[in-house]
């Protein structure tokens, strides 16, 4: 039976904070809208005026924009006498996200039913509300539709690929790719700090923070000299580090998952699954076997690692 293929995703929602479409009225002004999330803005009528440190765009209807994370935003109608937007606030993950953040794009026919569906699936799934001082709330219906969380992500997913595929790369203003040598210099200086925090939880965030990297930037860099994500090349070094403590140690799930910094022997135990095909209890008995049965001295003991 042939190894099975991961499947690769180039975007992955990951949490929805707000959905909901508002009609902004001639008084409408937000001064300062910051989010540590992302939020999608799309114009269905009016216009609006939005404003960053960097620059100010009107949007016109038909058109979406994504706003940053964690950057401020001031926002105002643009000339009429009322707007109505769809906005929807979410966590993605994904290296191309960064190639469409800021930027106005014009929306197809198939890109705007896009936004139609997860509206209506969302209206179905969720209940939003703004309290008096703007304080944002979303919750979920007593009576939401079977899947109808997934197909909000999927939609959304979806509507961010087709924003990709539909535009050539001439669209994006691509940030410059550092030289091969900066980059192999780069790459092995991560690669010896995940050896020197093999127990630790790392994230993207704590990557580009640490190596003042940008995601997508240290993202290609992994791609080009591993062919994994950063992260997903991590916990790789992590199973490969606890095979090794499996074989020299001979403890309990609970107490191999604690000392390998794992908090939950159950996460250690589906990520082991995952990378290796067996469970350490599995991986445990192989090496018991291999020690006490001069026909399995040789053998391999990590083959199936995927």
């Amino acid at each position: 039976m042939p190894d099975p293929l991961t499947v690769t995703r180039e975007f992955e929602i990951t949490h929805i904070y707000s959905l909901y479409t508002y009609r902004y009225k001639s008084d409408f002004f937000f001064k300062s809208e910051y989010h540590e999330y992302r939020q999608l803005l799309y114009i269905r009528s009016g216009s609006i005026e939005i404003s960053s440190s960097n620059e100010t765009i009107i949007l016109q209807p038909g058109q979406l924009f994504l706003e940053a994370a964690n950057v401020s935003y001031s926002l105002r109608l643009a000339g009429e006498e009322t707007a109505t937007v769809f906005c929807l606030g979410f966590d993605c993950e994904g290296e191309s996200l960064e190639l469409l953040t800021a930027r106005p794009f014009v929306l197809s026919d198939k890109e705007k039913q896009l936004i139609a569906l997860i509206t209506e699936e969302g209206q179905r799934c969720f209940s939003f509300s703004l309290d008096a001082e703007g304080t944002a709330s979303l919750e979920r219906n007593y009576n939401c539709p079977f899947g109808g969380e997934q197909l909000v992500s999927g939609y959304l997913e979806s509507l961010l690929i087709s924003i990709m595929r539909g535009r050539s790369l001439s669209d994006y203003s691509l940030p410059e790719i550092q030289s091969s040598e900066t980059n192999r210099i780069l790459f092995h200086r991560i690669v010896d700090y995940f050896e020197d925090h093999i127990t630790d939880q790392l994230t993207i965030e704590m990557l580009c923070q640490e190596f003042s990297i940008g995601r997508a930037h240290l993202q290609r860099i992994f791609r080009e000299y591993t062919g994994y994500p950063a992260i997903d090349y991590f916990c790789r070094m992590r199973i490969s580090n606890a095979r090794k403590y499996l074989r020299e140690h001979d403890e309990s799930l609970k107490d191999t998952a604690s000392a390998l910094g794992y908090h939950s022997a159950h996460y250690f135990s589906r990520q082991f699954r995952q990378f290796t095909g067996m469970t350490p209890s599995e991986y445990q008995k192989r090496v018991r076997l291999a020690r006490s049965n001069p026909l399995y001295q040789r053998m391999d003991l990590d083959h199936s690692d995927r």
